[in-house]
């Protein structure tokens, strides 16, 4: 995962040389990639391995100051939510239930609200929010229906969404301090797959995500506060993206900050980036002038440019683009008074 200017990378890297009690084998460290630098900075573990590996990168912060993900613990056997701050060592997340893993999927622009999963008493990956270093497990109903595993967070830290189970009748969902748990839907409840979400817009109102159990059944969903869910392949189309024959956006798996980029594997295998333009802006045909106001400038500026337009085209006063500054150009300065939307 990328910082929001796209220079720094969440990662794994290798060329871990172990410490006692570490073996020498142990090569794959938590790390930081700067793009513009072409540098690695690794990060280490917390003290302990699990197979070849110590520690791993899941996600960085949106300024690129703070990375997240898993670290292993002394008894081999579980793993701690991580967090590294400007390049320091990391440190464990408090688990919420003893003896029972943890792991750090996302966190907000500046590393302050960190999201994952805290494994239940039964061994059921469950939402985990840490804002501040304090953990709380996240709950439809308190105590019998826990969320699914939280993935991504907005930037502002406002919002999570995550994993849809059997507790959110397979729907994807969307959570916050305020609101608690609002349900998305899904796009197929026959089917039978949970709705899961994956990436979120800066302030929480798009989300991306996909249902499915693998090749051939994967479907990627967009959901916006202003429009619900619906099928991502047929939202970009509707916005003017043209896509390869027979392609369709299977699993999108995050969302820029403003909501118009999105990135994923498509359902012929390959990795796809689509962006939709922004709307036009609001026309304004009696700014003349082009200073997003109508007012007495634009009406001199028609006054002073009446009669044929020149021959090379050049003439801002025609509002109506028919080759002659004349009434209908007034009247539109005269009706369009005021400031431009």
């Amino acid at each position: 995962h990328f910082s929001h200017d796209g220079d720094k990378i969440s990662c794994v890297t290798n060329g871990f040389v172990g410490a006692p009690p570490i073996p020498p084998t142990v090569i794959h460290q938590a790390g930081v990639y700067d793009v513009s630098d072409n540098t690695f900075t690794a990060l280490g573990g917390i003290g302990w391995f699990s197979g070849t590996e110590t520690a791993a990168g899941w996600n960085i912060s949106g300024d690129g100051l703070t990375l997240v993900g898993l670290g292993w613990s002394p008894n081999q056997t579980n793993a701690y939510a991580v967090v590294s701050t400007n390049g320091g060592p990391l440190t464990a997340l408090p688990w919420m239930v003893p003896g029972r893993s943890t792991r750090a999927n996302d966190c907000d622009y500046d590393g302050n609200i960190v999201v994952g999963w805290q494994d239940n008493p039964f061994g059921f990956r469950q939402a985990a929010v840490w804002t501040n270093g304090v953990g709380q497990r996240l709950f439809r109903e308190y105590p019998k229906k826990p969320l699914g595993e939280a993935l991504a967070c907005s930037a502002d830290g406002n919002w999570v969404t995550g994993v849809g189970n059997d507790n959110t009748n397979s729907q994807a969902w969307r959570w916050s301090q305020g609101t608690g748990v609002v349900l998305l839907g899904e796009l197929n409840p026959a089917a039978g797959f949970n709705a899961i979400g994956t990436g979120m817009s800066a302030d929480g109102n798009t989300i991306v995500g996909r249902e499915g159990a693998g090749p051939g059944t994967n479907v990627g969903w967009i959901w916006t506060s202003s429009g619900g869910m619906q099928n991502l392949t047929d939202y970009v189309v509707a916005n003017g993206v043209t896509l390869p024959p027979g392609v369709t956006l299977a699993i999108p798996t995050d969302v820029s900050a403003d909501g118009r980029t999105f990135v994923g594997t498509a359902s012929n295998n390959t990795g796809f980036v689509v962006r939709i333009d922004p709307p036009a802006p609001a026309t304004c045909p009696g700014d003349v002038n082009s200073d997003l106001i109508v007012n007495v400038s634009d009406l001199l500026a028609v006054v002073g440019a009446w009669g044929a337009c020149p021959s090379d085209g050049a003439c801002p006063a025609d509002t109506n683009a028919d080759s002659a500054v004349n009434t209908s150009d007034l009247l539109a300065v005269v009706n369009g008074w005021g400031s431009c939307p």
